[in-house]
């Protein structure tokens, strides 16, 4: 009896995907407007990190054995990502005790994570676009100068769960979400309007 044959193709890895990028972290650049025109957002310091950010980007698509093996471990176009971002801000050493505190200062982590998105999908390590991206943890944090840079993790999410107890993506509801009290306080809430 002859074994079943499997396309590498259907194979999928569910194995989160590391890289770190080492520099100072940089927001995603966005024009600015006055008196109805564009100003130049030309930042030079934006501009290194998002060639930082793509060279590791090119290496870690290579070490995983160059683009058309990268689907095996963050699927196509349509599968769910998940993707964590630790950012590490340098301070200087008389500063000390700001180590692993969060960073509250600017940039915001919304615009970090979009500058790392963005070069993720030009760089082809997220297929398609970033919409793919279904959960997001960022996180900033200060540490020592050496040690500046963003941590990122691409998960894979496994498919859907057939099983009725489980939410999306096998994940199992909470029990509150089925009690009738949870249910009743959700009537007191007016109905969405349908367009």
């Amino acid at each position: 009896m002859s074994k079943p044959t499997v396309k590498v193709s259907d194979q999928r890895i569910y194995e989160p995907v590391q890289l770190f990028v080492p520099g100072t972290p940089r927001p995603q650049p966005r024009p600015r407007f006055a008196k109805g025109r564009v100003i130049a957002t030309a930042d030079p310091l934006a501009q290194r990190w998002i060639n930082a950010v793509e060279f590791y980007t090119r290496q870690t698509v290579a070490n995983l054995g160059g683009g058309k093996l990268v689907p095996h471990y963050l699927g196509g176009k349509g599968e769910a990502l998940r993707a964590d971002l630790y950012f590490f801000f340098p301070t200087q050493p008389h500063n000390a005790e700001r180590y692993g505190k969060p960073h509250t200062k600017v940039p915001d982590v919304d615009n970090l994570a979009k500058l790392m998105l963005d070069c993720f999908v030009r760089r082809g390590l997220i297929l398609g676009d970033d919409s793919r991206v279904t959960e997001i943890f960022v996180r900033k944090t200060w540490c020592k100068v050496h040690d500046a840079g963003c941590m990122a993790t691409l998960t894979l999410m496994p498919p859907k769960s057939n099983d009725p107890k489980g939410g999306e993506f096998g994940i199992k509801k909470p029990d509150f979400l089925e009690s009738k009290e949870f249910q009743n306080s959700q009537s007191d809430f007016p109905e969405p309007l349908s367009i």
